[in-house]
């Protein structure tokens, strides 16, 4: 038996389809995601046992943290936001620092900028990927979590099917945030670009 559910309800789940499907359906409440959240459920689960397989998912990629939390997956969302992504902005600047240093001291102008660029594009997209390889894979964790939480294997289906109802679906809220969000960030982008352009030419980058 894993932590997440028993492998006895696993293997029920596994080998109903129909009953599974109904199950991802109550708990996404939202039936036209169920085929794909199934497909990916069959691919976690082959061999009988449940574990990560390669997944990706765009919605995860573009929104982040966001699809975390649009997802009620707290827990990850609070580790990628206090631990991975601070990390990342710290090891970003330490590239930035070093490598304007070794620019100033050599001359490199030009071409220091665009090492810059490069490894902060290569930063800046890690944790993008690192959201999309693991989103589906752990919604698919809290799933079978909160059906072991609402008694599945022991209370009758439309009781489990109620408990996993409360336990599942998704924030809404998130994406209201999400879009003001992405629209400050454009008003920003459209003020203050001009003068970033500025200071890297005043710096001798152009």
């Amino acid at each position: 038996m894993s932590n997440i559910i028993s492998d006895v309800n696993l293997a029920t789940l596994i080998a109903d389809e129909q009953l599974t499907k109904e199950l991802l359906g109550t708990h996404l409440k939202n039936d036209r995601k169920v085929e794909l959240f199934y497909t990916f459920f069959k691919k976690f689960t082959v061999g009988g046992t449940f574990k990560y397989d390669l997944c990706f998912s765009w919605y995860a990629f573009f929104g982040n943290i966001f699809y975390f939390l649009y997802r009620k997956l707290y827990l990850p969302a609070l580790l990628f936001a206090y631990v991975i992504v601070p990390g990342i902005i710290i090891c970003a600047l330490s590239v930035i620092g070093i490598t304007a240093y070794i620019g100033g001291r050599t001359g490199g102008g030009l071409a220091s900028g665009l090492v810059i660029a490069l490894l902060m594009l290569a930063l800046y997209l890690l944790p993008p990927i690192t959201f999309a390889m693991s989103g589906i894979y752990l919604y698919t964790r809290k799933f079978l979590r909160d059906l072991e939480l609402s008694g599945y294997g022991k209370l009758d289906i439309e009781r489990v099917k109620e408990n996993l109802s409360l336990l599942g679906g998704s924030n809404d809220w998130v994406i209201t945030v999400l879009v003001i969000l992405m629209f400050s960030i454009l008003i920003y982008i459209l003020i203050y670009i001009p003068v970033y352009l500025a200071v890297i030419a005043t710096a001798g980058y152009f």
